[in-house]
């Protein structure tokens, strides 16, 4: 094992505005992190990346550090970079503990539940590295593009029962409420029709039908890899739901859906068009 040197507790976590920094080497750790970043005009100084980091696609040919929720504090000293910018599922502990022992400045984003998170935190982020024109200009457009977004939502009289699903191998794992997925489906006007389920859960097959969603949500990055989405609409309790009987059943941009940054207002859009096509042209 490597041994790593550590220059006093200097590390800090961050989750509001603090004087800004002209960092020039950045690891985004996140894809909200790394697009939120990009989308204030600082790509080039990021350095490095976790598995998580899709967008834009140009960050993917960057070194890769793991993955947010199960990082190791040395692949990311090893970098040597002045700040880390994650979200608040960064993780293990004791690797962030370690992190905390060098002077690496860490700034972590709160979990977005509202639009008014995103705002905050962009606003936020951009004050730390120095952005915060750009971050000011970035909020205005979202705040355009969300006012138009609703817009259109406002003539909507009824929601559709939606059902977000992530399939795997050990069945069919639906979308909670406090998920980024359960959450992204409630802001694009969906009701999720699993209330009370607070994570991603295996739901029996009476609970599908129980729930009977208008619309179901499938995440593509599974499914089209493994082939599990034959399995989904070959499932008994399934093909008696109205999404099934209206084949309203369709695979979304996993990366776009959960991406809970700049590109927010388009993932809704994205899902406005699938739950209220006639509104969303």
């Amino acid at each position: 094992m490597k041994k790593i040197l550590y220059f006093g507790a200097m590390c800090l976590t961050m989750q509001t505005p603090a004087i800004a920094q002209d960092f020039k080497r950045i690891i985004a750790i996140g894809g909200s992190a790394a697009e939120t970043i990009v989308a204030l005009g600082s790509e080039k100084s990021i350095i490095a990346v976790d598995i998580t980091v899709k967008y834009p696609p140009s960050l993917t040919k960057l070194p890769n550090v793991g993955y947010i929720r199960a990082i190791n504090a040395e692949n990311i000293i090893a970098l040597s970079p002045d700040a880390v910018i994650t979200s608040d599922t960064f993780g293990p502990k004791n690797q962030v503990d370690l992190l905390k022992q060098t002077p690496i400045k860490i700034y972590t984003f709160k979990t977005m539940n509202t639009m008014q998170d995103l705002y905050d935190r962009t606003l936020n982020l951009g004050a730390f590295i120095g952005k915060k024109k750009q971050a000011e200009k970035l909020v205005t457009n979202l705040k355009k593009k969300h006012t138009a977004f609703q817009s259109k939502l406002s003539k909507i009289k009824k929601p559709v029962r939606v059902m977000g699903v992530m399939y795997s191998k050990k069945g069919i794992y639906v979308a909670g409420e406090n998920t980024s997925l359960g959450r992204i489906i409630t802001l694009s006007g969906g009701e999720n029709s699993l209330q009370g389920i607070p994570k991603y859960s295996i739901i029996s097959q009476e609970s599908i039908l129980k729930n009977n969603p208008d619309v179901i949500v499938v995440l593509g990055h599974r499914v089209q890899k493994d082939g599990s989405f034959k399995a989904i609409l070959s499932n008994p309790s399934i093909q008696r739901t109205n999404a099934y009987k209206n084949n309203r059943i369709h695979i979304i941009n996993s990366f776009l859906a959960l991406s809970n940054g700049p590109r927010t207002v388009e993932a809704m859009t994205m899902l406005g068009k699938l739950f209220y096509p006639k509104h969303f042209k």
